[in-house]
């Protein structure tokens, strides 16, 4: 019974760890119950850290212009 218990803390543990480095908290707390602690947090710490795309901006000041027609011409 201890070592279910200690089992599911690792889990647990590389579950956040796992989260840490942006990816799912779920995902790798479930792929170590089924294969090993040990083994799930080798691979999270072999992927590395996941890559987040920058938010858009909504500044327009770098946006390029386009240039009116001042001719003064009405046709």
């Amino acid at each position: 019974m201890l070592y279910v218990i200690l089992w599911l803390i690792l889990c647990v543990l590389v579950g956040a760890f796992a989260s840490s480095r942006g990816r799912s908290f779920i995902g790798y707390a479930l792929l170590s119950v089924i294969i090993s602690p040990l083994i799930s947090f080798i691979i999270v710490a072999v992927l590395g850290q996941v890559d987040k795309p920058a938010p858009a901006s909504t500044d327009t000041s770098s946006a390029p212009q386009t240039k009116k027609d001042d001719s003064g011409l009405d046709l």
